[in-house]
């Protein structure tokens, strides 16, 4: 059925994601710089994350790239200098700013106003300064030339101050986020998930006795006229008629 229809692939089949990352005497790691390879063949610039400190987990980081990356490659633009939703939390929206590297690289580790933030438009993007006692992994001393071609460094951005910081600070719970989809993104994974849900329906009849099983779905349930929000449910029964589970996640 993949080659039945009119629907592109996967835009993250286009690039990976490489992880590096410093660590302790312990083997711990405690800081990290993530960055793909991969988008420019795509007509966009590369992404990066630069986290200068330890982090909780790898949760959200992962959609956060994809989130991003989709919505580049769909629209034919990187949105630069400007704040963009890019989820959502029980505390509200989350927004990112992309800004090209050479002039991110000086905002790691502190807070930096909207307003210092210079127009891509009118001056050349270049290196700018950066605080000598600030390092970090991802500033120049990493960067050979396959690590300088065009890519912008994403950041988290404050609504009620109006300043950027680097995601995932250290002891910051990351949880509980959703990650806006495209319109094409959701078309593809739904049209998969019909033409799949056969295998799944199957398997589930087979094995739902089976402690070491647990069988989840994702639908769209509608909250207005022509929206829905998809939610996670547990598969408790399936029949030809209908699909009985149990909701294990928190509607926004």
């Amino acid at each position: 059925y993949h080659v039945e229809n009119e629907l592109l692939p996967d835009i993250p089949d286009l690039y990976v994601i490489h992880s590096v990352y410093e660590d302790d005497k312990d083997g711990e790691p405690t800081q990290y710089w993530f960055h793909t390879h991969g988008l420019l063949r795509a007509g966009v610039t590369e992404i990066e994350l630069i986290i200068p400190n330890r982090i909780s987990s790898y949760y959200g980081i992962g959609d956060l790239f994809q989130t991003f990356a989709n919505n580049a490659v769909e629209n034919g633009q990187v949105p630069m200098n400007e704040p963009i939703v890019i989820a959502h939390s029980q505390q509200g929206s989350i927004h990112t700013v992309a800004v090209p590297w050479e002039k991110g690289l000086s905002y790691i580790g502190h807070k930096t106003s909207m307003d210092q933030l210079s127009s891509i438009e009118d001056e050349e993007v270049k290196l700018q300064p950066i605080d000598a006692q600030n390092t970090f992994l991802g500033g120049m001393d990493d960067r050979d030339e396959y690590h300088q071609s065009p890519s912008v460094l994403l950041f988290k951005f404050n609504t009620s101050e109006e300043y950027i910081e680097s995601f995932f600070k250290e002891h910051e719970e990351a949880t509980g986020l959703m990650f806006y989809k495209t319109n094409s993104e959701t078309d593809r994974m739904a049209y998969n998930a019909k033409n799949t849900f056969g295998y799944f329906s199957n398997i589930f009849h087979i094995e739902q006795s089976n402690e070491d099983f647990r069988f989840l779905a994702k639908f769209g349930v509608s909250y207005e006229e022509g929206k829905s929000e998809h939610m996670w449910f547990e598969m408790q029964n399936i029949t030809e008629d209908f699909i009985q589970g149990i909701l294990i996640n928190e509607p926004y």
